[in-house]
């Protein structure tokens, strides 16, 4: 699936601008003798790092969460052997009765529990929310900015509202294990589709 193989590279390039925005925080803190805490977008101490870092997170959000519609219609395809009329994977994770949700619920419940956390923030990406990052400099993060009626900026810098690297590389972990799910179930069903692979005969 082509998808993957983007959000593996797009994984990479993310890396990359993480290690450059660690970097530049680390230079201005040794020339100003000062800990980073927080860059907002558009001050003084913003970098290209910081900006890069933020744009391809959310980028990440995006890629990440197509790829469980693609993984969904195929998973469906291949339970039910007939093509999804909703190729949205919420419908799995809110549907008890839905094929694709009972064999994820079975084979990979970390999926099930992570996967409507993950598909809120990419909510809030598609519509426009602001980010800033955040401190410790050595695990750098990216926060959910929220602006107010009067017009102020204001980041909630509590955890459950930081984007951090070990919450990217769950994304990838989790998507895989689904993905392995997947190729399972297609290796059964081409093994019970193959000639003389019915239960055998009893001689009897």
């Amino acid at each position: 699936m082509e998808l993957a193989a983007d959000i593996l590279v797009l994984g990479e390039l993310l890396n990359e601008a993480r290690i450059e925005a660690i970097s530049a925080w680390r230079e201005e803190e040794g020339a100003t003798s000062t800990i980073t805490i927080l860059q907002i977008p558009g001050s003084d101490v913003d970098t290209s790092a910081t900006r890069r870092l933020i744009v391809l997170t959310k980028s990440f959000y995006v890629f990440v969460r197509a790829y469980q519609d693609a993984l969904y219609s195929v998973l469906f395809e291949l339970i039910t052997k007939g093509p999804p009329g909703d190729t949205r994977m919420q419908r799995a994770i809110e549907r008890p009765e839905n094929p694709v949700g009972r064999i994820l619920r079975e084979g990979a419940p970390q999926y099930v529990a992570w996967f409507p956390e993950w598909r809120s923030k990419r909510n809030a990406v598609k519509e426009g929310v602001g980010f800033s990052t955040v401190g410790p400099t050595d695990d750098i993060g990216v926060a959910f900015n929220k602006v107010t009626s009067s017009g102020r900026v204001v980041v909630n810098l509590h955890e459950s509202n930081v984007i951090r690297l070990h919450h990217l590389v769950a994304a990838l972990a989790l998507s895989a294990e689904a993905s392995d799910l997947a190729s399972l179930i297609a290796s059964e069903r081409a093994t019970s589709e193959l000639p003389g692979s019915g239960p055998p005969c009893s001689n009897q």
